[in-house]
């Protein structure tokens, strides 16, 4: 009974490995695009999450979208307003970046 077990563990770990070689997951298709939504369901969407890593302009290029500088992830970092392409025209949202300071006070 327990070869049996053994067995049906077995076939099903190398139908998962198999499964998951046949059918890889790109980085393109883990994040949404822009372009799939209209601007105000993507303010929707960013405010819901707090914060989302979306492509824009093509599936090569990607950003990490906040709602406010809260959801930055270093506490000295600021947003600035960043234009995407969307379903209906072009958006813009908040991007982090970081504070560059030209004197050490």
């Amino acid at each position: 009974m327990k070869t049996v077990k053994y067995i049906s563990m077995a076939v099903a770990a190398s139908t998962v490995a198999a499964l998951n070689f046949a059918l890889p997951a790109t980085s393109a298709d883990a994040r949404p695009s822009t372009r799939s939504y209209t601007c105000e369901a993507l303010k929707d969407l960013i405010y819901d999450r707090g914060a989302i890593v979306m492509n824009h302009k093509n599936s090569s290029l990607y950003r990490r979208f906040v709602h406010s500088r809260h959801y930055c992830r270093r506490p000295d970092n600021s947003t600035k307003r960043f234009r995407v392409p969307t379903k209906t025209g072009t958006c813009y949202l908040r991007v982090c970046y970081e504070q560059r300071h030209l004197f050490n006070d």
